[in-house]
């Protein structure tokens, strides 16, 4: 009979009623604040035009780490890829709210023609 290739199941962690995956990295809203703080105040740390260089993801994790967090640790690249997701969502939302007032006439900061 093969030996059990199955993978032990994640880490469950019991806060408040409710399970959280050890193995994976939990965002909050304070922990996505608390990045976007750190990157405003390291901005000079940016590439010219192709956003921040490597080493700042680093240097974001260390610093997240320093604060309570609920799952796994986030790891630098966890960072950039938050940091990415979040500047497409903002993107994103800009570009509805902005179209929307515009194309919807349902809208109060709609004008009359």
């Amino acid at each position: 009979m093969p030996p059990n290739t199955r993978s032990s199941p994640p880490q469950l962690l019991v806060l408040d009623s409710q399970p959280i995956d050890k193995s994976r990295a939990k965002w909050t809203e304070e922990d996505e604040a608390a990045l976007i703080a750190f990157l405003a105040d390291n901005k000079a740390s940016m590439s010219e035009g192709s956003g921040f260089k490597q080493t700042i993801w680093t240097v974001a994790a260390a610093e997240l780490a320093k604060r309570p967090y609920q799952g796994a640790k986030k790891m630098a690249k966890m960072c950039e890829t938050k940091w990415r997701r979040l500047k497409d969502a903002y993107t994103v939302t800009s570009k509805i709210s902005s179209s929307s007032m515009v194309e919807h006439p349902w809208c109060r900061h709609h004008k009359s023609r």
